[in-house]
């Protein structure tokens, strides 16, 4: 029977959702945690490395810094690790500030993303990548978080929230990968019309959040809505209720939950047409739409979101995403 430490952050809604998932699960292992949220530091590389000795395998859920630099300092170990991708810390090498420091933090990645023993990625063209970057040997599975079920029918919105004005969600945060200018430009000619524009801004860059508020409040004054707390999970499902669309113009695989309970909540998704999430849509048959035409579009066009589309959208990732595929996968992924 595997023993399987997972290093996770405990505190992380896809972190904390995903333990429960597999807490309700009967597989033929064992899970155990190390919560990256109570901090960690070089004092608790003793700790650490005495823990991870005890088990047949690690999960590191992202490639934290401050695992990678545990792990260049004990290799060794990371011949036992899987890493199961977050996004962000794929592109790193790409997304990086060019100075000494980053360069040597970038060449210990090389060291230990060499050593690990697997990859688990809901995209297989993203293991590509890391194979052609970092000439990884490690072995490949596809894997993805549960999503928490939700208490809101997507086609009983309530009275209160159904109005007039149209509902824009840009963005799922304050890192600067969202380009939220460049939507805000794209939507200008919309300025005069029934809209509000709704961007979470709870954690980021603050140069670059206070950046964005100054420019959506300067082209669409009270109809851009900052949304600087972050909101309870129940709270946040509840404001996906009222949006009519999401706009979400990353360079990178990025934002995937929200994606993902956008469509279960039936609403229009526009997106780059570059990015291995539109490939990913293309290749299972969801609709979404391309960023670079919001340009041109009317009001009409624009929020323009057929019934029968949106329905086959949801019921196609429902199936793609469901409890039961998870758990298939996770099963093959710990057992085995």
């Amino acid at each position: 029977m595997n023993r399987n430490l997972h290093i996770i952050d405990k505190k992380s809604v896809y972190g904390s959702q995903y333990i429960n998932f597999l807490k309700s699960l009967d597989f033929d292992c064992i899970n155990d945690y190390y919560d990256l949220s109570q901090g960690f530091g070089f004092g608790k590389y003793r700790e650490l490395r005495k823990k991870i000795s005890q088990y047949d395998r690690v999960f590191l859920h992202g490639l934290d810094h401050r695992i990678v630099i545990f792990l260049f300092f004990h290799q060794p170990l990371a011949k036992k690790c899987n890493w199961v991708t977050w996004g962000a810390d794929v592109y790193y090498f790409k997304m990086r500030k060019k100075t000494i420091r980053h360069d040597i933090f970038e060449m210990m990645r090389k060291r230990v993303i060499l050593k690990l023993k697997e990859i688990n990625s809901l995209y297989p063209e993203l293991y590509s990548l890391l194979e052609k970057v970092y000439k990884t040997k490690a072995g490949y599975r596809k894997s993805f978080y549960p999503v928490k079920k939700f208490a809101v029918d997507p086609s009983e919105v309530p009275e209160n929230l159904k109005t007039e004005e149209k509902k824009i969600m840009v963005g799922n945060s304050g890192d600067p990968a969202n380009n939220h200018q460049q939507i805000f430009e794209a939507l200008r000619h919309l300025k005069g019309e029934k809209i509000r524009i709704y961007c979470p801004l709870s954690y980021g860059k603050l140069d670059y959040i206070e950046q964005v508020e100054k420019k959506g409040k300067e082209i669409f004054q009270e109809k851009f809505v900052s949304l600087r707390t972050t909101l309870p999970f129940e709270e946040y499902v509840a404001l996906l209720t009222k949006i009519d669309i999401g706009i979400y113009n990353h360079k990178r695989a990025q934002a995937m939950g929200n994606i993902r309970l956008l469509i279960h909540l039936q609403k229009k998704l526009f997106i780059r047409n570059d990015i291995v999430t539109w490939r990913f849509f293309e290749e299972i048959g969801v609709q979404v739409y391309d960023v670079d035409v919001i340009k041109n579009m009317s009001l009409d066009e624009l929020f323009e979101n057929p019934k029968e589309i949106a329905e086959k959208n949801q019921q196609i990732l429902a199936e793609a995403f469901s409890d039961e595929r998870c758990a298939e996968l996770w099963k093959d992924i710990l057992e085995n």
